[in-house]
C-alpha cells in the first residue's frame, strides 16, 4: 500500500507538471514572438538610416538620426518590460509535485488523484447547480490542479465555491496585468519600427495617423490601454475591499473587458457567502466604473449596519458591478443596458446559491440606475428573498406581482429631494408603458423611511451614508427584522401619494404634477411654520445664533421644496410628451 500510494502521487504530480509545462512552453513561445517582434522592430529602425538619401542636409540627418535612436531606445524599453511581465508569468508556476503533495503529513498518507491534463471544465455560461455539482464529484487532487492549471477557466464560472472563485480571480488579474502589459509593449515596438521607417516622430499621433498601418496600431494600443487601465483598477477596488472587510474578500467575478462600452466587471464579497446567514447585493447606478463609483464604500457600511442590527449572525455584503452601467449619454434613457445585465444578476445569484452550504437569506440593493437592472432580473426570476429599490427612476415592473420576491419582499425608499425620482416619477422604464412605478401605493412595495437633511444636489447619494435611517433600514431588510423597518412620513417623500388616474398614460403625469403640487405646498407651509416657531424661540432665550441658524436652514429648505416643484413638474411634463408620443406617433415606427 505504501508503495502504491507513492506511486498514485507520483502520476498525479507527472499529470500536473505536463500540464505546467505546456504552460511554460507557451509562455516561451510568446517570449520568441515578442523577441521576433523586438527584432524586425530594431531592423527596420537601422534600415531607416541606411537607406536616408544621399546628400541628406546635415540638419535633416541629424533629425532622423534621433528619431532612429528613439525608435531603438523605445523598441529596447518595450522588449525589457515584456521580458519581464513573462519571466513573472513562469514563476508563477509552482512546482507540481510540492503543490499536489501540500497538506500531506508524507506520500504514504496521501489521497490518490487523477490526471487532469485532459479534464473537461465546464464553459462560461454553464447551469450554476451543474457547475457546483462537478465541482463536489472531483478529487481534491483533481481540484488543486484544475485551479493551478485551468484558473482562467474557472473564475469565469458561476456556482464554485467562494474561495475557488476568490483565489482563480485574483490569478486571472496578475496574468491579466502581465499579459496586457506585454501587448502594450510589443505594440509600442511596432508603432516604433513603422515609424521609424517613415521618418516620422512615433510621439506626433497626428502624423502618425496619417498612415493607414499606425492608425490601426494606434486604435489596438488604446484598447488595450483601457483593458490594463481596467485590470490595474480592478486589482486597487480587491486591494481597498480586502483591506476593509472584517473576515475576508472574495472575488467572485471579473471580466477585464466587459460588454458594451468595455468599463471591466467586478464582483467583491465582504466575507464568505457560502457560509453566511444574510447575503446583500449592493446593484450601483448611472457612471459606476472599476475607477468611479464602485460600491465599496457602500458595501463596507451596510456590513457594519448588519453586524450592527444581527451582531450573531454571519453577515456579508456583495460590491456587484456586474453589467455596463451607462454613462450620462443616451443611453441613460433606455432599459437596455439593465436588461442585458439582469440575466448577469439573475445568473451570479443563482451561483450564490448553489455554492452555499447552507440556505442564505439574499437581499439584492440597487441604487439609482442599478434598480433598473434589479427589477428586470426579479422579473425573470432572481433568485432573492428581499429586493429594495433606492433613488430609482423605475425598474421595469408595475407591481409587486410581477417581481419573483413577491409581496411583502420588495422594498421601496426615496430621500426627499432626490432629483432622480423627482425628474422621473418613478415610472420611467416601466415596461408595460403605465404611469407606475415603486413609489405608488397601488405597486405594492413597502416604502422604508430614508429622510435626510440632504438637499437637492447630493439627496441622491444619502442611502448608505452611515448614521442615516435609510441605512438603517437596509440593515434591518437584509438580516430579516421587517418589524424594525421604519416607514417615511409622506411629507418627507420624493412623490406625492398617489392619486386616482395617476398610472394612466397622459393623463397619469397631468395627475401627478397636481398631486405634487399640492404635497409641496403643505411641506412648505410645514417647514416655514416650524423654522419661524424655533427660530423664535431660540430669539426669546436670547441665542441669536441659533435662531439665525434656524432661519438659514428654513430657507435653504425652502428653495429645495421649491426646486422639488420645479423638477417634479418638469420630469411629470416629459413623462407626458413620451407617453403621447408612444400611444401615437410611435406606434408607427
Amino acid at each position: 500500500s505504501r508503495f502504491g500510494g507513492r506511486a498514485d502521487l507520483t502520476g498525479t504530480a507527472a499529470a500536473a507538471a505536463h500540464e505546467r509545462l505546456r504552460q511554460a512552453a507557451r509562455i516561451v513561445e510568446a517570449a520568441a514572438e515578442a523577441y521576433r517582434t523586438m527584432r524586425r522592430a530594431a531592423d527596420g529602425a537601422i534600415e531607416a538610416w541606411r537607406t536616408r538619401p544621399a546628400g541628406l542636409a546635415p540638419a535633416a540627418a541629424e533629425a532622423l538620426a534621433t528619431r532612429v535612436d528613439q525608435a531603438l531606445r523605445t523598441v529596447r524599453d518595450g522588449y525589457e518590460s515584456t521580458l519581464r511581465a513573462y519571466a513573472g508569468a513562469l514563476a508563477g508556476l509552482t512546482p507540481a509535485f510540492a503543490e499536489t503533495a501540500a497538506g500531506t503529513d508524507s506520500w504514504v498518507r496521501t489521497t490518490a488523484g487523477t490526471a487532469v491534463a485532459g479534464l473537461p471544465v465546464p464553459p462560461p455560461g454553464s447551469d450554476p447547480h451543474a457547475v457546483a455539482r462537478w465541482w463536489r464529484e472531483l478529487s481534491q487532487a483533481e481540484r488543486d490542479q484544475l485551479l493551478a492549471s485551468r484558473f482562467d477557466e474557472l473564475g469565469r464560472l458561476r456556482g464554485l465555491p467562494a474561495e475557488v472563485l476568490d483565489d482563480a480571480n485574483r490569478r486571472r488579474i496578475d496574468a491579466d496585468r502581465a499579459r496586457f502589459t506585454a501587448t502594450r509593449a510589443d505594440l509600442d515596438a511596432q508603432v516604433a519600427a513603422r515609424a521609424a521607417a517613415l521618418g516620422l516622430d512615433p510621439a506626433d499621433e497626428g502624423a502618425l495617423r496619417g498612415d493607414p498601418a499606425l492608425a490601426d496600431l494606434l486604435d489596438r494600443r488604446q484598447e488595450v490601454d483601457r483593458w490594463l487601465e481596467n485590470v490595474t483598477d480592478a486589482a486597487a477596488q480587491v486591494a481597498e475591499a480586502t483591506a476593509a472587510s472584517p473576515d475576508g474578500a472574495y472575488v467572485l467575478s471579473y471580466d477585464p473587458i466587459g460588454p458594451g462600452a468595455q468599463d471591466g466587471l467586478l464582483a467583491v464579497a465582504y466575507g464568505n457567502p457560502d457560509l453566511a446567514d444574510n447575503v446583500a447585493l449592493l446593484v450601483p447606478g448611472t457612471a459606476a466604473t472599476l475607477s468611479t463609483w464602485f460600491p465599496n464604500a457602500d458595501a463596507a457600511a451596510l456590513r457594519a449596519q448588519m453586524d450592527a442590527a444581527a451582531p450573531g449572525a454571519r453577515n456579508v455584503t456583495v460590491a456587484w458591478l456586474g453589467y455596463d452601467a451607462p454613462t450620462w449619454d443616451l443611453t441613460v434613457s433606455s432599459p437596455d443596458n439593465a436588461i442585458a445585465g439582469a440575466e448577469l444578476l439573475r445568473s451570479d445569484v443563482e451561483g450564490y446559491r448553489a455554492a452555499a452550504a447552507g440556505q442564505q437569506h439574499i437581499s439584492v440593493f440597487g441604487h439609482s440606475y442599478g434598480s433598473v437592472t434589479v427589477g428586470y432580473a426579479a422579473m425573470d426570476g432572481l433568485a432573492a428573498d428581499d429586493i429594495g429599490f433606492l433613488g430609482s427612476p423605475g425598474v421595469g415592473a408595475s407591481g409587486v406581482e410581477q417581481l419573483s420576491p413577491g409581496p411583502g419582499h420588495v422594498w421601496a425608499g426615496a430621500t426627499e429631494h432626490d432629483p432622480v425620482v423627482q425628474g422621473t416619477s418613478g415610472d420611467w422604464f416601466t415596461a408595460d408603458g403605465s404611469s407606475t412605478g415603486p413609489y405608488d401605493e397601488s405597486f405594492g412595495a413597502n416604502q422604508f423611511g430614508a429622510a435626510d437633511d440632504a438637499n437637492l444636489v447630493t439627496a441622491h447619494l444619502e442611502y448608505y451614508q452611515p448614521g442615516s435611517e435609510s441605512l438603517a433600514n437596509l440593515g434591518n431588510i437584509a438580516t430579516g427584522d421587517y418589524g424594525a423597518v421604519t416607514e417615511p412620513r409622506w411629507q418627507d417623500g420624493a412623490l406625492p401619494p398617489e392619486l386616482p388616474g395617476s398610472g394612466l398614460p397622459v393623463l397619469g403625469p397631468v395627475i401627478d404634477a397636481v398631486g405634487g403640487l399640492g404635497r409641496e405646498v403643505v411641506d412648505i407651509g410645514e417647514d416655514v411654520s416650524g423654522g419661524v416657531a424655533a427660530a423664535g424661540g431660540h430669539a426669546l432665550d436670547g441665542d441669536w445664533d441659533a435662531a439665525w441658524g434656524e432661519l438659514s436652514g428654513t430657507g435653504a429648505e425652502l428653495l429645495d421644496d421649491t426646486a422639488d416643484i420645479v423638477l417634479g413638474t418638469v420630469g411629470d411634463a416629459v413623462e407626458g410628451g413620451r407617453d403621447l408620443y408612444e400611444t401615437t406617433l410611435g406606434r408607427l415606427f
